[in-house]
Protein backbone atom coordinates (compact mmCIF):
# COMPACT_ATOMS: atom_id res chain seq x y z
CA UNK A 1 0.00 0.00 0.00
CA UNK A 2 1.00 3.56 -0.34
CA UNK A 3 0.06 6.33 1.49
CA UNK A 4 0.61 9.71 1.20
CA UNK A 5 1.98 11.02 4.08
CA UNK A 6 1.97 15.27 5.29
CA UNK A 7 5.27 16.03 6.99
CA UNK A 8 5.80 18.96 9.46
CA UNK A 9 9.32 19.90 9.67
CA UNK A 10 10.82 22.57 11.14
CA UNK A 11 13.66 23.82 9.19
CA UNK A 12 16.39 26.05 8.34
CA UNK A 13 18.57 24.44 6.12
CA UNK A 14 20.02 21.41 5.56
CA UNK A 15 22.71 21.26 8.36
CA UNK A 16 23.07 18.05 10.71
CA UNK A 17 23.16 18.79 14.51
CA UNK A 18 23.10 16.56 17.11
CA UNK A 19 20.39 17.05 19.88
CA UNK A 20 19.35 19.46 21.35
CA UNK A 21 18.72 20.35 17.42
CA UNK A 22 18.70 24.63 16.78
CA UNK A 23 15.75 24.86 14.76
CA UNK A 24 14.07 28.68 13.61
CA UNK A 25 12.95 30.84 16.76
CA UNK A 26 14.71 27.69 19.24
CA UNK A 27 15.49 24.80 20.21
CA UNK A 28 14.25 21.17 19.85
CA UNK A 29 15.60 19.00 23.01
CA UNK A 30 14.53 16.87 26.04
CA UNK A 31 15.41 18.89 28.99
CA UNK A 32 12.64 18.64 31.13
CA UNK A 33 13.81 21.31 33.17
CA UNK A 34 13.49 23.64 30.89
CA UNK A 35 9.59 22.83 29.97
CA UNK A 36 8.68 24.44 26.54
CA UNK A 37 6.06 23.97 24.34
CA UNK A 38 5.83 19.51 23.52
CA UNK A 39 6.40 18.57 20.22
CA UNK A 40 5.42 15.95 18.15
CA UNK A 41 4.50 13.25 20.91
CA UNK A 42 7.89 12.00 21.72
CA UNK A 43 8.87 13.51 24.44
CA UNK A 44 10.81 16.26 22.91
CA UNK A 45 10.17 20.07 23.60
CA UNK A 46 10.28 23.51 22.07
CA UNK A 47 12.53 26.45 23.85
CA UNK A 48 12.68 29.64 22.31
CA UNK A 49 15.83 31.60 21.84
CA UNK A 50 14.98 33.90 24.66
CA UNK A 51 13.61 31.38 27.42
CA UNK A 52 16.54 29.17 27.48
CA UNK A 53 18.85 26.79 26.10
CA UNK A 54 19.65 23.30 27.05
CA UNK A 55 22.00 21.23 28.53
CA UNK A 56 24.70 20.34 25.67
CA UNK A 57 23.40 22.71 23.01
CA UNK A 58 26.19 23.68 20.40
CA UNK A 59 25.74 27.30 18.90
CA UNK A 60 24.89 26.61 15.17
CA UNK A 61 25.18 29.24 12.06
CA UNK A 62 21.92 28.22 10.58
CA UNK A 63 18.99 25.86 11.81
CA UNK A 64 18.49 22.72 11.26
CA UNK A 65 15.33 20.63 9.70
CA UNK A 66 13.81 17.97 11.88
CA UNK A 67 11.01 15.78 11.19
CA UNK A 68 8.18 16.77 13.77
CA UNK A 69 5.69 14.67 12.84
CA UNK A 70 3.58 12.88 10.06
CA UNK A 71 0.32 12.47 9.15
CA UNK A 72 -1.35 9.67 7.20
CA UNK A 73 -3.59 11.06 4.27
CA UNK A 74 -4.29 7.47 3.20
CA UNK A 75 -4.00 5.10 -0.10
CA UNK A 76 -2.87 6.30 -3.28
CA UNK A 77 -0.97 2.97 -4.73
CA UNK A 78 -3.74 3.17 -7.55
CA UNK A 79 -3.02 6.85 -8.53
CA UNK A 80 0.93 6.07 -8.57
CA UNK A 81 0.78 2.80 -10.02
CA UNK A 82 -1.32 4.20 -13.17
CA UNK A 83 1.51 6.83 -13.69
CA UNK A 84 0.35 9.78 -11.62
CA UNK A 85 3.18 12.32 -9.63
CA UNK A 86 2.09 12.92 -6.01
CA UNK A 87 -1.48 14.13 -5.43
CA UNK A 88 -2.14 17.70 -4.53
CA UNK A 89 -2.60 18.52 -0.64
CA UNK A 90 -3.98 21.93 0.68
CA UNK A 91 -2.21 22.95 4.07
CA UNK A 92 -3.03 26.02 6.21
CA UNK A 93 -2.22 27.13 9.72
CA UNK A 94 -4.60 28.92 11.81
CA UNK A 95 -3.44 32.82 12.82
CA UNK A 96 -2.47 31.29 16.09
CA UNK A 97 0.03 28.46 14.45
CA UNK A 98 -1.85 26.01 16.75
CA UNK A 99 -3.97 24.30 14.20
CA UNK A 100 -3.58 23.04 10.74
CA UNK A 101 -5.87 22.18 8.62
CA UNK A 102 -5.37 19.73 5.30
CA UNK A 103 -7.44 18.64 2.42
CA UNK A 104 -6.67 15.56 0.68
CA UNK A 105 -6.54 14.69 -3.06
CA UNK A 106 -8.96 11.52 -1.56
CA UNK A 107 -11.46 14.41 -0.73
CA UNK A 108 -10.97 14.06 3.52
CA UNK A 109 -10.13 17.25 5.31
CA UNK A 110 -8.36 17.37 8.51
CA UNK A 111 -7.37 19.17 11.70
CA UNK A 112 -4.71 18.81 13.69
CA UNK A 113 -2.41 19.85 16.60
CA UNK A 114 0.40 21.70 14.56
CA UNK A 115 2.56 21.08 17.79
CA UNK A 116 1.72 17.08 18.46
CA UNK A 117 0.51 15.57 15.44
CA UNK A 118 -2.73 14.63 16.96
CA UNK A 119 -5.69 14.41 14.54
CA UNK A 120 -8.46 16.63 16.21
CA UNK A 121 -10.65 16.33 13.47
CA UNK A 122 -11.22 14.18 10.15
CA UNK A 123 -13.82 14.46 7.48
CA UNK A 124 -14.92 13.18 4.09
CA UNK A 125 -16.04 16.17 2.77
CA UNK A 126 -15.67 16.00 -1.57
CA UNK A 127 -16.63 12.81 -3.65
CA UNK A 128 -13.37 14.10 -5.59
CA UNK A 129 -10.59 16.20 -4.11
CA UNK A 130 -10.28 19.15 -1.99
CA UNK A 131 -8.22 22.08 -3.53
CA UNK A 132 -7.88 25.39 -0.52
CA UNK A 133 -8.39 25.56 2.69
CA UNK A 134 -8.60 28.62 4.49
CA UNK A 135 -8.65 30.04 8.13
CA UNK A 136 -10.98 32.43 10.18
CA UNK A 137 -9.28 35.21 12.18
CA UNK A 138 -10.29 33.43 15.01
CA UNK A 139 -9.81 29.23 14.31
CA UNK A 140 -13.10 28.56 14.39
CA UNK A 141 -14.29 28.14 11.26
CA UNK A 142 -12.47 26.65 8.28
CA UNK A 143 -13.49 27.20 4.60
CA UNK A 144 -12.42 24.73 2.22
CA UNK A 145 -12.81 24.26 -1.98
CA UNK A 146 -13.73 21.28 -3.19
CA UNK A 147 -12.41 20.23 -7.04
CA UNK A 148 -15.40 18.25 -7.82
CA UNK A 149 -18.82 18.40 -10.32
CA UNK A 150 -20.55 21.46 -7.87
CA UNK A 151 -17.31 23.35 -7.10
CA UNK A 152 -18.12 24.03 -3.25
CA UNK A 153 -17.21 26.37 -1.15
CA UNK A 154 -17.87 25.09 2.55
CA UNK A 155 -17.52 26.54 5.61
CA UNK A 156 -17.03 24.29 8.33
CA UNK A 157 -16.85 24.59 12.14
CA UNK A 158 -13.54 23.78 14.41
CA UNK A 159 -12.79 21.15 15.30
CA UNK A 160 -16.33 19.10 14.93
CA UNK A 161 -16.29 20.20 11.51
CA UNK A 162 -20.18 20.68 11.31
CA UNK A 163 -21.05 22.67 7.90
CA UNK A 164 -22.04 25.65 8.55
CA UNK A 165 -23.11 26.79 4.53
CA UNK A 166 -22.16 26.52 1.16
CA UNK A 167 -21.50 27.82 -2.19
CA UNK A 168 -21.07 26.30 -5.24
CA UNK A 169 -19.31 28.00 -7.87
CA UNK A 170 -21.09 25.68 -10.42
CA UNK A 171 -23.82 28.08 -10.44
CA UNK A 172 -21.31 30.63 -12.22
CA UNK A 173 -19.09 28.58 -14.19
CA UNK A 174 -20.80 25.68 -15.04
CA UNK A 175 -20.68 21.81 -13.98
CA UNK A 176 -19.04 18.91 -15.88
CA UNK A 177 -19.05 15.12 -15.00
CA UNK A 178 -16.07 13.25 -13.67
CA UNK A 179 -13.95 12.10 -17.25
CA UNK A 180 -14.52 8.03 -16.90
CA UNK A 181 -11.08 6.15 -16.62
CA UNK A 182 -9.20 9.43 -15.54
CA UNK A 183 -7.98 8.94 -12.08
CA UNK A 184 -6.59 12.41 -12.34
CA UNK A 185 -9.82 14.03 -14.15
CA UNK A 186 -10.83 15.44 -11.17
CA UNK A 187 -8.90 18.59 -12.32
CA UNK A 188 -11.15 19.13 -15.06
CA UNK A 189 -13.62 19.66 -12.78
CA UNK A 190 -14.77 23.50 -11.30
CA UNK A 191 -13.02 24.82 -8.18
CA UNK A 192 -11.77 27.17 -6.50
CA UNK A 193 -8.31 28.39 -7.43
CA UNK A 194 -7.63 30.71 -5.05
CA UNK A 195 -9.16 30.86 -1.51
CA UNK A 196 -8.17 33.99 0.51
CA UNK A 197 -9.53 35.57 3.34
CA UNK A 198 -9.41 39.55 3.00
CA UNK A 199 -10.54 42.69 5.06
CA UNK A 200 -13.28 42.22 7.74
CA UNK A 201 -13.30 38.35 6.88
CA UNK A 202 -14.92 38.38 3.55
CA UNK A 203 -13.60 35.51 1.45
CA UNK A 204 -11.84 36.13 -2.04
CA UNK A 205 -12.78 33.38 -4.22
CA UNK A 206 -10.95 32.61 -7.66
CA UNK A 207 -13.67 30.11 -9.64
CA UNK A 208 -12.08 28.06 -12.67
CA UNK A 209 -13.73 25.99 -14.70
CA UNK A 210 -11.76 24.31 -17.88
CA UNK A 211 -13.11 20.64 -19.63
CA UNK A 212 -13.74 19.15 -22.82
CA UNK A 213 -17.66 18.70 -23.56
CA UNK A 214 -19.01 15.72 -25.06
CA UNK A 215 -17.53 16.50 -28.78
CA UNK A 216 -14.39 17.46 -27.57
CA UNK A 217 -14.63 21.33 -27.82
CA UNK A 218 -12.22 22.90 -25.01
CA UNK A 219 -14.53 25.13 -22.55
CA UNK A 220 -13.14 27.52 -19.97
CA UNK A 221 -15.00 29.65 -17.65
CA UNK A 222 -13.48 31.93 -14.56
CA UNK A 223 -15.19 33.85 -12.09
CA UNK A 224 -14.07 36.16 -9.04
CA UNK A 225 -16.05 36.14 -6.01
CA UNK A 226 -16.15 38.08 -2.31
CA UNK A 227 -18.16 36.10 0.21
CA UNK A 228 -19.18 37.41 3.96
CA UNK A 229 -18.26 35.25 6.38
CA UNK A 230 -21.83 34.13 6.37
CA UNK A 231 -21.95 32.55 3.00
CA UNK A 232 -23.05 35.85 1.27
CA UNK A 233 -21.71 37.00 -2.26
CA UNK A 234 -21.39 40.78 -1.48
CA UNK A 235 -19.51 41.24 -5.00
CA UNK A 236 -18.41 39.43 -8.50
CA UNK A 237 -16.12 40.54 -11.43
CA UNK A 238 -16.69 40.58 -14.26
CA UNK A 239 -20.42 40.78 -14.45
CA UNK A 240 -20.71 37.54 -16.36
CA UNK A 241 -18.14 34.80 -16.21
CA UNK A 242 -14.87 34.34 -18.81
CA UNK A 243 -13.99 32.66 -21.54
CA UNK A 244 -10.71 32.01 -19.94
CA UNK A 245 -8.41 30.35 -16.92
CA UNK A 246 -8.01 32.64 -14.06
Amino acid sequence: MVSLLLALMACGSDEVAAPPVRVAGGWLHTDTSLGGQPVGGDDRFFTRDDEGIPAGAVSVQEPSCEPLFSVDLGDVERHIAQGGSAPDTAVAFSDSGRLLAIGSFLGEVFIVDAWTGETLGRKKLAETMVKQVAWDEGGETLYVAEQSPDGSIVALSVPDLREQWRVNLSDWIGSSPLPPGDIYGAYTLPAAYSLDRIENGNLLVVGTHAWNDPQGTRLNRSIVLKLTPSGNVAAQWPDEPVDGVF
